[in-house]
């Protein structure tokens, strides 16, 4: 991470990254570019991640990246066979890709995730009008158990561009001091796309 912040061309994509921490196996690796000059490298690589910590000031907690596969190239990686975890929110055999180029983005696919509500709310409600607005329901207590889920967004904190969710729900079960009971969901389709909620073929009680 000390590295890669010193290059030029990287450090301002590792603005929001505080802290990483872990180990990276190396399987295959190429370097191209001028030998006394590593910000005009190009990494060609693939490799696993284990136990990796990543510390963001996008993120609601320290991410735990428990295991995983990947391709690095250039300004790309793919990656799969990801367990992940963070604060009380748990994502199995996550794939998908992030890419840093001129709109650095995000996109991701779970098949299988557990949601804390409070993990959730500081990446989707980042604008100050919906949580005033939200106000009356927040705290959301419970949990969300959720599969197929995808993910996709900037990776940016500077970007204007809003992030997009999609997921069948398995059970939801919320609490909260705006509802008279717990609030559950048997199954159903949610999305989360240009600031709007889209639930969908619920059972709900």
């Amino acid at each position: 991470h000390t590295w890669f912040s010193s290059i030029d061309t990287l450090k301002p994509r590792l603005a929001d990254l505080s802290c990483l921490t872990g180990s990276v196996t190396i399987d295959d690796s190429r370097v191209v570019g001028p030998l006394f000059n590593p910000q005009k490298w190009d990494f060609q690589s693939n490799g696993s991640v284990n136990q990796l910590v990543l510390d963001s000031a996008r993120l609601p907690g320290n991410l735990l990246i428990e295991r995983g596969q990947f391709t690095w190239q250039k300004s790309q990686i793919k990656f799969s066979g990801v367990d992940a975890a963070m604060g009380n929110s748990l994502l199995t055999r996550v794939s998908g890709r992030a890419d840093w180029k001129k709109r650095p983005s995000i996109r991701v696919r779970a098949e299988d995730a557990i949601f804390d509500p409070e993990d959730l709310s500081s990446l989707i409600f980042t604008d100050e009008k919906y949580t005033r607005s939200l106000n009356p329901i927040l705290p959301l207590n419970g949990k969300l158990v959720l599969k197929n889920v995808t993910y996709s967004g900037p990776l940016s904190g500077a970007s204007k561009e809003k992030p997009e969710i999609s997921a069948a729900i398995n059970r939801i079960t919320l609490d909260s001091r705006g509802l008279s009971g717990t609030f559950r969901i048997g199954r159903g389709q949610l999305a989360w796309r240009d600031n709007q909620l889209v639930l969908k073929d619920l059972d709900a009680y």
